[in-house]
């Protein structure tokens, strides 16, 4: 639909406007004398492009006759002009329903329908308007338009062509012929097309945007500018173009003739504090943020009574980390006089300052200083209930965020907030459901939207987790911490393609961030691609030298492709110029043990070890060394050494624990693990073979509380072993039920595993299920392995 000089409604009205004039010859007093003048001034506003006297005059008209469709066409026109199209929608539906010859009317209403996705629809309202007037350009040009939807590509060609015939700048003839032109390949005809049409009407602003989206695709940036430039000319106080401009100068780097633009832009929206913003922030990028806060104040200078201003000034000041200068602004907007809301709100402020400088207490103390004046103050409420949340006050935080979603039921940050209290709680679903609201509420917020599919990570639908950042980032698309997340999710996926994809519009967003390589690297090693790792990181390695699980992927990707020399040479370098760098030398062993470089290897670990006698990887390395080479005392003597070394080395006591199993010595084994737990309680490892091994060696009332005790933490684990361990300590301890459960879990997530049968069997036992008893020892039994339970497990199934 075209919102500037549309020469067809050009005559209509014009054509009305002889009507009106008829009328008001012959009844200079009237009802219907007033009805036309009303609606003629509303013509002749609407024609100055005064939309709000204009709907004032039509909306006096329908007082007289709220079926007068000359007025409501008016009001349409208005509509459309602001792009209300619901409103449009229901008055279009009215004026055909009022008066069924209105082709004009059934054109516009089927264009709607078919940007609504109503092909059924839209196709019976261009008919209805052919078959008025056969004749009519843009009823043919709408059903060319839903031929096109529906794949027609002949069909709406064919129309397009006649429309065109008819009136060669109907726009949606010109862009179903550029579509079908640009789908065969050939941009250059599809521009043809275009220009063709604003050839015979320049003022089309359909067909400007599609030349626009045609160069841009053909990557012709001069064209492309001069077409953006041209645009402007034609509609200089239309910010709407303004900005598309401002995205081309951004995506070209052209900074200044961008800041121009956006100045341009501000100078037009005068009330507008976020055009204000959009100016400081170009600034910031050209000149810094010293510059940036004195074009700031000049724009305060320049608008004194425009407090938001002043506020957004406080948020920039404070995003720049001038926290000093935020709240002098604050404190100054607080000191006003004879506006409580201004004043609480700057209050509101200060208070966040005082939480991010993490003076909790002040915090508090003025945010209950608020809340005492106004005790359903939403933006104290919020903090209250963070503060809250925090303090582990769960249920005190959620009356808090009830009472703020009372007034502000739509409120996107009390609904994260109440996410992150149910989820403190452990309804994790409940806070799924609320970050979901949360999300959809904020119109797709990053920040909002980054902490819903985290939740949903933690949770494993990471496929949700991949929607929602998409849908986020077609609405926000530079958030570079949501592209971030996006290639985390679509890595756990080995989506390699697609986290490809995501490190490419990371570079655009932020060229210098060393995560694309990182992403890049982690996608060509799962599509197997080492030459490409290589690439990826090597370089990068270069510059500065990796560490983590990049470096480990480089290494990996030399040794794939058999370039186990270049590694080692890379890591010997990279040792030379920092001999503390512990991870190079693990790196260096692995990689000399895979080429059964065994000497090499250990000589490198001991001298990591030595560096670093805290760290266990080292040892680890050594221990499994020695033990495959039947070393046995020397891999004892090596953790004793390592142990006296550094105590508190949880991992070396793990391994010598493992080594006195390994020879038999379970007691030794035993007080081991009991001295690790006594150093680091709650080690899931040690916990599980303590218990375990407690429940071998003991069978005293005490030794079972100790063995529930210890097994506790392994509540909520997936890991079967884990379960299983868990399940025969509460058995042992006379909890059955809550053993069957863990047993049943643990078996779930495993196969052939023996023991755990035979653990199943025995608690079923207990209850008195005595087939599914039966069936648990029989696996046990057919399952097979070693120790004193597959005895057990013979004996009770013989007995039962």
């Amino acid at each position: 639909m075209r919102t500037e000089a549309r020469l067809k409604r050009g005559l209509r009205l014009a054509a009305l406007t002889g009507v009106l004039l008829i009328s008001a010859t012959a009844a200079c007093s009237s009802p219907e004398e007033r009805l036309a003048r009303y609606t003629q001034s509303g013509q002749e506003f609407l024609a100055e492009g005064d939309l709000g006297k204009a709907n004032v005059q039509f909306q006096n008209a329908l007082k007289i006759n709220e079926d007068h469709v000359p007025a409501l066409l008016g009001v349409a026109e208005i509509a459309e002009r602001k792009q209300d199209f619901d409103n449009l929608f229901g008055i279009l539906q009215r004026v055909v329903r009022l008066d069924p010859s209105q082709v004009e009317a059934r054109v516009d209403l089927g264009k709607l329908y078919l940007v609504g996705g109503d092909e059924t629809a839209a196709m019976e309202a261009a008919d209805a308007a052919i078959a008025l007037d056969p004749e009519n350009a843009e009823a043919i040009a709408l059903k060319a338009a839903v031929l096109l939807r529906l794949d027609d590509m002949a069909g709406a060609t064919e129309l397009a062509r006649k429309a065109l015939a008819i009136d060669p700048a109907t726009p949606e003839a010109v862009a179903v012929i550029a579509a079908e032109r640009a789908k065969s390949g050939d941009e250059e005809a599809a521009l043809a097309e275009v220009e063709k049409g604003l050839a015979a009407d320049a003022n089309i602003p359909v067909l400007h945007l599609l030349r626009l989206q045609l160069l841009a695709k053909m990557e012709r940036t001069e064209d492309l500018l001069q077409a953006h430039r041209e645009v402007i000319a034609l509609y200089p106080d239309n910010v709407a173009y303004r900005q598309l401009f401002v995205k081309t100068l951004l995506d070209e780097k052209k900074y200044a003739l961008a800041k121009a633009q956006l100045e341009e832009i501000a100078r037009l929206r005068p009330r507008n504090a976020d055009a204000v913003l959009d100016v400081v922030r170009i600034e910031n990028r050209l000149n810094g943020a010293e510059a940036a806060k004195e074009i700031f104040r000049r724009y305060i200078e320049s608008r004194p009574d425009d407090l938001e201003l002043q506020f957004r000034f406080g948020g920039f000041l404070r995003q720049q980390g001038d926290l000093a200068g935020a709240e002098a602004v604050f404190k100054a907007l607080a000191a006003r006089k004879g506006d409580a809301a201004v004043t609480l709100r700057a209050r509101n402020e200060i208070a966040a300052l005082r939480l991010l400088q993490g003076e909790k207490e002040e915090a508090r103390a003025i945010i209950d200083e608020i809340l005492a004046t106004d005790d359903r103050n939403t933006e104290a409420l919020l903090k209250r209930a963070s503060l809250k949340i925090d303090a582990g006050e769960h249920d005190d935080a959620i009356l808090d965020l009830r009472t703020a979603l009372e007034d502000q039921p739509d409120s996107a940050q009390a609904k994260a907030l109440m996410a992150a209290a149910f989820e403190r709680k452990g309804d994790i679903e409940y806070a799924k459901s609320q970050l979901a609201q949360a999300v959809a509420d904020s119109g797709n917020d990053p920040t909002i939207t980054n902490a819903y599919a985290k939740l949903l990570m933690r949770a494993n639908n990471v496929v949700l987790a991949e929607r929602t950042l998409v849908e986020s980032l077609e609405k926000h698309p530079s958030d570079l911490e949501n592209l971030k997340l996006l290639a985390a999710v679509r890595l756990m996926r080995q989506d390699w393609r697609g986290a490809e994809e995501t490190a490419k519009r990371i570079e655009e967003a932020s060229a210098e961030d060393p995560v694309v390589n990182r992403i890049r690297a982690a996608a060509y090693a799962g599509l197997k691609d080492y030459a490409g790792v290589i690439d990826a990181l090597g370089e990068e390695n270069v510059r500065k030298s990796l560490s983590g699980r990049p470096l480990a992927t480089l290494v990996g990707a030399y040794v794939q492709s058999g370039r186990s020399e270049e590694a080692i040479g890379m890591l010997r370098s990279m040792i030379e110029s920092n001999a503390d760098n512990y991870e190079a030398r693990i790196l260096l062993a692995r990689t000399l043990a895979t080429l059964d470089r065994r000497d090499e290897a250990e000589a490198t670990l001991k001298e990591a070890l030595a560096r670093a006698p805290e760290r266990a990887e080292a040892i680890e390395l050594l221990y499994r060394l020695m033990v495959a080479g039947g070393r046995l005392d020397e891999a004892g003597a090596m953790l004793d050494a390592a142990i006296a070394a550094a105590p508190d080395n949880i991992g070396a006591r793990i391994y010598k624990a493992d080594y006195l199993l390994a020879g038999g010595r379970k007691e030794e084994a035993l007080a081991m693990y009991a001295d690790i737990l006594e150093r680091r309680p709650g080690d899931l490892l040690a916990s599980n073979n303590y218990a375990s091994l407690l429940g071998e060696l003991r069978d005293d009332p005490e030794s079972r509380a100790k063995a529930l005790k210890a097994a506790e933490v392994l509540k909520g684990s997936e890991n079967p072993y884990f379960l299983d361990t868990l399940g025969w300590a509460q058995h042992r301890a006379g909890d059955h039920e809550s053993a069957i459960e863990n047993l049943e879990k643990a078996l779930a997530g495993s196969t052939g595993f023996g023991e755990a049968h035979y653990h199943l069997g025995a608690a079923y036992l207990a209850i008195g299920e005595t087939e599914k008893a039966r069936a648990e020892l029989q696996k046990a039994v057919e399952a097979g392995g070693q120790g004193a339970w597959i005895e057990e497990a013979r004996r009770l199934l013989a007995q039962n």
